[in-house]
């Protein structure tokens, strides 16, 4: 777990002239976000993560809150590997994926496993993936800028098969 003052440092760290102490910032259970660290065309702030100071630079194709969902649900990196593993209903999971913008899945759907690359972008659907008792499947880290991280995702979202 990091300090705040520790937050402040890898703040500072992003920026040209470093500057102390933040300004305007947003504390959550897990982490901070801080509006002024990155000063590009395009940034919507930083995210630093409280248990191990990870360092998220947002864009600005998403609002702060849908940011922040994604964070707390364990979304740290750019780019996740989204596998189904069984297929039960087709057209519903047809149908999910088309939502998703994943329209070259259709020949391959019925021969899991199917490896997608899941983005911070489609992470808007995972209430509904979540949700799902039409596929099975599972997420794993396919891009990682820090090796401690590539075990996020699998145990933390994975659907349930439907009670028999």
């Amino acid at each position: 777990m990091i300090s705040f003052d520790q937050a402040l440092q890898i703040r500072n760290s992003q920026q040209k002239s470093p500057k102390a102490p933040a300004g305007a910032f947003i504390e959550r259970d897990s982490f901070w976000w801080f509006p002024d660290a990155i000063q590009h065309v395009g940034s919507c702030g930083i995210i630093i993560d409280k248990a191990d100071g990870h360092l998220n630079e947002l864009g600005s194709g998403l609002g702060l809150e849908e940011w922040f969902y994604a964070h707390e649900l364990g979304f740290r990196h750019r780019s996740y590997l989204f596998r189904i593993t069984g297929v039960r209903n087709v057209e519903l999971t047809l149908r999910l994926l088309w939502d998703i913008r994943y329209t070259h899945v259709r020949s391959r759907i019925d021969h899991p496993p199917l490896d997608l690359d899941f983005n911070w972008m489609c992470y808007r659907f995972l209430p509904r993936i979540v949700g799902a008792d039409f596929f099975d499947y599972e997420f794993s880290v396919s891009e990682c800028e820090y090796v401690h991280c590539t075990a996020i995702g699998s145990h933390v979202l994975r659907s349930k098969p439907p009670a028999s």
